[in-house]
């Protein structure tokens, strides 16, 4: 935990010092916090995100599936897309992700219904196949900054399916404009017994993907570059 604050605290003993510092917000979500705690902050610039990898071109065809993939563990709650698989045996859901909770793995997999797949460190490759050719991506985090799965699924065509919190849905998604909210297990339920896609709107969240690819991000990086050279 001290690891991961170190960036933070290290900016703020920065800032004391020399009070031109530019901060740069990955998300809408993050700037907010950041000015609420009276942070001077630049423009929102995304990370780059590896979009071109799973660009779906309509080359795989659709199925009923609905994937999340991201480190298994306990805090990426995959429990409960097991809650939801089993109110919804007529779609198939896959998790996949790298392990980093032994025992968290050995319990999804003992209550998991029929309906569930849990694969485990896929190579890129075998994880962009199982994307392109699944109908709707499932992210279960709340708060989250600017979690890059969700892109990488709305690149492959997925339909994205997002708490109604943090990067995800404020930045994403767009509080529902590319994709759709849940606050409860049952809002997913809800949402995916009544989801009916056509092709146009899939190929909506393939171009709204392509956002917060390497090269917007580079764009934006030499952008700012170039206005405070001209400061300096």
């Amino acid at each position: 935990k001290e690891l991961y604050f170190l960036p933070y605290n290290l900016f703020l003993n920065a800032k004391k010092v020399n009070s031109n510092i530019i901060v740069i917000p990955v998300s809408k979500f993050i700037k907010k916090k950041l000015e609420e705690r009276g942070i001077k902050t630049y423009k929102v610039i995304y990370p780059p995100v590896d979009v071109k990898s799973f660009l779906w071109k309509g080359e795989k065809k659709k199925k009923n599936r609905v994937i999340y993939f991201s480190r298994i563990s306990r805090d990426k709650r995959q429990d409960l897309v097991i809650e939801v698989a089993k109110k919804l045996p007529e779609f198939e859901f896959v998790i996949a992700g790298s392990i980093s909770d032994k025992n968290y793995l050995k319990e999804l997999r003992s209550n998991s219904p029929k309906n569930v797949r849990i694969l485990t460190d896929l190579s890129l490759k075998e994880l962009v196949k199982i994307v392109k050719s699944s109908s709707i991506y499932l992210h279960m985090g709340e708060d989250d900054t600017m979690p890059a799965t969700v892109i990488e699924a709305m690149a492959g065509g997925c339909i994205p399916i997002v708490h109604k919190s943090g990067g995800p849905w404020f930045d994403v998604v767009d509080e529902g404009k590319y994709g759709f909210g849940w606050s409860e297990i049952n809002d997913i339920v809800k949402i995916l017994n009544g989801l009916k896609v056509d092709l146009r709107f899939r190929k909506k969240m393939v171009e709204r993907s392509k956002k917060f690819s390497d090269e917007v991000f580079d764009k934006e990086i030499k952008e700012l570059i170039n206005r405070v050279s001209h400061i300096i």
